[in-house]
């Protein structure tokens, strides 16, 4: 194809390999879907947690009554509470048995409704 053929083929690509190995490619896919699993895992912990916050505010508008938190109660009781436990989630090393998991659509959501073992769920 010669040169301009090499050029328009890389502008065009998704991933360009520079050199003929792939193993960093398999690293990237791995880290790829850990941090997939990490930000499900954060998401669903802080959802979780602030359910309850989520409750109190949404009876309390139901009722009619004042607001029981003000917002910069609930971003203090949010940031002193929610923070790092997130991001010890957030930055969890990936399982050994990632690459042996099928991937993921595109399409799948972040959380899904039935709990699986790579649905979300925190590990011990």
């Amino acid at each position: 194809m010669g040169n301009s053929g090499v050029e328009a083929a890389r502008q065009i690509a998704d991933v360009v390999l520079v050199k003929d190995d792939l193993a960093p490619l398999a690293e990237a896919v791995a880290r790829g879907g850990a941090v997939a699993i990490n930000i499900r895992k954060a998401i669903r912990y802080l959802l979780a947690t602030n359910l309850s916050e989520i409750i109190v505010m949404l009876g309390a508008t139901a009722a009619g009554g004042a607001q029981p938190l003000s917002p910069i109660q609930l971003l203090w009781i949010n940031l002193v509470t929610d923070i790092l436990p997130a991001l010890g989630l957030a930055t969890d090393a990936p399982d050994a048995e990632l690459m042996t998991q099928p991937p993921g659509t595109p399409a799948s959501p972040l959380c899904r409704a039935r709990i699986s073992r790579h649905s979300c769920v925190m590990r011990g």
